[in-house]
Protein backbone atom coordinates (compact mmCIF):
# COMPACT_ATOMS: atom_id res chain seq x y z
CA UNK A 1 0.00 0.00 0.00
CA UNK A 2 3.25 2.27 0.90
CA UNK A 3 4.48 1.94 -2.55
CA UNK A 4 1.07 2.53 -4.39
CA UNK A 5 1.09 5.56 -2.33
CA UNK A 6 4.32 6.84 -3.32
CA UNK A 7 3.89 5.70 -7.10
CA UNK A 8 0.59 7.71 -7.01
CA UNK A 9 2.27 10.69 -5.54
CA UNK A 10 5.50 10.56 -8.19
CA UNK A 11 2.78 10.81 -10.88
CA UNK A 12 1.02 13.47 -9.48
CA UNK A 13 4.14 15.67 -9.40
CA UNK A 14 5.41 14.12 -12.52
CA UNK A 15 1.83 15.47 -14.11
CA UNK A 16 1.64 18.95 -12.17
CA UNK A 17 5.32 19.84 -13.36
CA UNK A 18 4.32 19.06 -17.05
CA UNK A 19 0.71 20.55 -16.91
CA UNK A 20 3.10 23.78 -15.84
CA UNK A 21 5.25 23.47 -18.61
CA UNK A 22 2.94 23.04 -20.89
CA UNK A 23 1.21 26.09 -19.94
CA UNK A 24 3.80 27.87 -19.72
CA UNK A 25 5.19 27.00 -23.52
CA UNK A 26 1.06 28.26 -24.72
CA UNK A 27 1.41 30.83 -22.72
CA UNK A 28 4.62 32.42 -24.56
CA UNK A 29 3.17 31.35 -28.13
CA UNK A 30 0.05 33.24 -28.09
CA UNK A 31 -0.37 36.01 -30.47
CA UNK A 32 -1.06 38.72 -28.03
CA UNK A 33 -1.17 39.14 -24.24
CA UNK A 34 -4.24 39.07 -22.31
CA UNK A 35 -5.22 40.61 -19.27
CA UNK A 36 -7.21 39.08 -17.38
CA UNK A 37 -9.88 41.83 -16.75
CA UNK A 38 -10.68 42.68 -20.16
CA UNK A 39 -11.21 41.16 -23.50
CA UNK A 40 -8.89 41.09 -26.05
CA UNK A 41 -10.08 41.80 -30.10
CA UNK A 42 -8.25 39.79 -32.14
CA UNK A 43 -9.47 38.89 -35.37
CA UNK A 44 -10.20 34.93 -36.60
CA UNK A 45 -10.94 34.51 -40.36
CA UNK A 46 -11.61 30.75 -39.65
CA UNK A 47 -14.30 30.81 -36.31
CA UNK A 48 -16.69 33.24 -34.81
CA UNK A 49 -18.05 33.05 -31.34
CA UNK A 50 -21.53 34.38 -30.60
CA UNK A 51 -23.26 34.91 -27.37
CA UNK A 52 -27.03 35.22 -27.09
CA UNK A 53 -29.07 35.92 -23.95
CA UNK A 54 -32.70 34.40 -23.61
CA UNK A 55 -34.28 38.05 -22.99
CA UNK A 56 -33.25 41.57 -23.41
CA UNK A 57 -34.86 42.67 -19.77
CA UNK A 58 -35.06 40.66 -16.86
CA UNK A 59 -37.12 41.70 -13.61
CA UNK A 60 -34.90 41.65 -10.15
CA UNK A 61 -34.37 37.84 -9.56
CA UNK A 62 -35.34 36.60 -13.25
CA UNK A 63 -32.60 33.82 -14.45
CA UNK A 64 -29.99 35.53 -16.80
CA UNK A 65 -29.58 32.39 -19.80
CA UNK A 66 -26.81 32.87 -21.96
CA UNK A 67 -25.86 30.66 -24.53
CA UNK A 68 -22.36 30.76 -26.34
CA UNK A 69 -21.26 29.27 -29.47
CA UNK A 70 -18.29 29.06 -31.58
CA UNK A 71 -18.94 27.83 -34.99
CA UNK A 72 -15.48 27.00 -37.51
CA UNK A 73 -16.34 28.60 -41.20
CA UNK A 74 -14.30 26.46 -43.11
CA UNK A 75 -12.35 22.85 -42.69
CA UNK A 76 -9.21 24.67 -40.56
CA UNK A 77 -8.73 22.17 -37.84
CA UNK A 78 -9.90 24.35 -34.17
CA UNK A 79 -9.52 22.54 -30.92
CA UNK A 80 -9.53 23.71 -27.57
CA UNK A 81 -8.71 22.50 -23.54
CA UNK A 82 -11.63 22.16 -21.36
CA UNK A 83 -10.04 22.74 -17.94
CA UNK A 84 -13.45 23.49 -16.37
CA UNK A 85 -16.23 21.41 -16.21
CA UNK A 86 -18.76 24.00 -15.76
CA UNK A 87 -17.56 27.03 -17.98
CA UNK A 88 -15.31 27.16 -21.07
CA UNK A 89 -15.58 30.64 -21.83
CA UNK A 90 -13.91 33.95 -20.43
CA UNK A 91 -17.24 36.47 -19.59
CA UNK A 92 -16.74 40.05 -18.96
CA UNK A 93 -19.52 42.09 -17.79
CA UNK A 94 -19.86 46.00 -17.45
CA UNK A 95 -22.06 48.37 -16.06
CA UNK A 96 -23.53 51.48 -18.08
CA UNK A 97 -20.10 53.40 -16.62
CA UNK A 98 -17.70 50.98 -17.89
CA UNK A 99 -17.06 49.25 -15.01
CA UNK A 100 -16.17 45.56 -14.47
CA UNK A 101 -18.67 43.96 -12.75
CA UNK A 102 -17.53 41.80 -9.92
CA UNK A 103 -18.35 38.22 -9.35
CA UNK A 104 -19.97 36.59 -6.39
CA UNK A 105 -18.39 33.97 -4.38
CA UNK A 106 -20.40 31.14 -6.45
CA UNK A 107 -18.78 33.00 -9.25
CA UNK A 108 -15.45 33.07 -8.37
CA UNK A 109 -15.50 29.45 -7.47
CA UNK A 110 -17.51 28.70 -10.01
CA UNK A 111 -15.04 29.94 -12.60
CA UNK A 112 -12.22 29.05 -11.03
CA UNK A 113 -13.00 25.39 -10.87
CA UNK A 114 -10.16 23.89 -12.98
CA UNK A 115 -10.69 20.47 -12.23
CA UNK A 116 -10.53 18.50 -15.83
CA UNK A 117 -8.61 18.70 -18.86
CA UNK A 118 -9.79 17.74 -21.96
CA UNK A 119 -9.17 18.02 -25.57
CA UNK A 120 -12.34 19.18 -27.37
CA UNK A 121 -12.19 19.22 -31.67
CA UNK A 122 -14.92 21.81 -33.30
CA UNK A 123 -15.69 21.04 -36.93
CA UNK A 124 -17.94 22.95 -39.35
CA UNK A 125 -21.12 20.82 -38.98
CA UNK A 126 -20.68 20.81 -35.19
CA UNK A 127 -20.32 24.13 -33.37
CA UNK A 128 -19.57 24.24 -29.61
CA UNK A 129 -22.14 25.32 -27.47
CA UNK A 130 -22.56 26.08 -24.01
CA UNK A 131 -25.81 26.97 -21.87
CA UNK A 132 -25.14 28.70 -18.63
CA UNK A 133 -26.69 31.11 -16.01
CA UNK A 134 -24.78 34.66 -14.80
CA UNK A 135 -26.79 36.32 -12.61
CA UNK A 136 -25.60 33.83 -9.46
CA UNK A 137 -21.80 34.52 -10.70
CA UNK A 138 -21.73 38.06 -11.14
CA UNK A 139 -23.38 41.13 -8.95
CA UNK A 140 -26.09 42.13 -11.55
CA UNK A 141 -28.86 43.04 -8.64
CA UNK A 142 -28.75 46.52 -9.44
CA UNK A 143 -31.04 48.44 -11.53
CA UNK A 144 -29.55 49.27 -15.29
CA UNK A 145 -27.63 48.31 -18.27
CA UNK A 146 -24.87 45.59 -18.64
CA UNK A 147 -22.47 45.21 -21.36
CA UNK A 148 -21.02 41.05 -21.88
CA UNK A 149 -18.44 39.99 -23.94
CA UNK A 150 -17.34 36.05 -24.37
CA UNK A 151 -14.04 35.47 -25.09
CA UNK A 152 -12.03 32.29 -26.06
CA UNK A 153 -9.09 31.06 -27.14
CA UNK A 154 -8.91 28.53 -29.56
CA UNK A 155 -5.94 26.63 -30.78
CA UNK A 156 -5.61 26.45 -35.00
CA UNK A 157 -4.00 23.79 -36.78
CA UNK A 158 -2.44 25.35 -40.07
CA UNK A 159 -2.62 22.22 -42.27
CA UNK A 160 -0.35 23.77 -45.32
CA UNK A 161 2.50 23.97 -42.64
CA UNK A 162 1.57 21.39 -40.16
CA UNK A 163 1.84 24.10 -37.54
CA UNK A 164 -0.21 25.16 -34.45
CA UNK A 165 -0.82 28.51 -33.17
CA UNK A 166 -3.21 29.90 -30.63
CA UNK A 167 -6.09 33.17 -31.16
CA UNK A 168 -8.03 34.89 -28.92
CA UNK A 169 -11.38 35.45 -30.22
CA UNK A 170 -14.45 37.44 -29.23
CA UNK A 171 -17.51 37.83 -29.52
CA UNK A 172 -19.96 40.77 -30.31
CA UNK A 173 -20.93 42.22 -26.97
CA UNK A 174 -24.17 41.73 -25.68
CA UNK A 175 -26.43 44.03 -23.99
CA UNK A 176 -29.09 43.60 -21.52
CA UNK A 177 -31.07 45.32 -18.85
CA UNK A 178 -31.59 44.31 -15.04
CA UNK A 179 -35.00 46.30 -13.91
CA UNK A 180 -36.01 47.65 -11.07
Amino acid sequence: MRKYRQYIASIWRGSTFLLFILLMIATTNCREQTSSREPVVVTCETCVIRATTNNDNYTQGEPIIITATISVLDDTDVGFSRYNPHLNFELYITDAQGEIVQMTEDGITTMGARTSFLEQGIYPDQPFQEVFRIDTWFELSEPGTYTLTVQKRLEIHDKETNEFGYVEIVGEPVVFTRLP
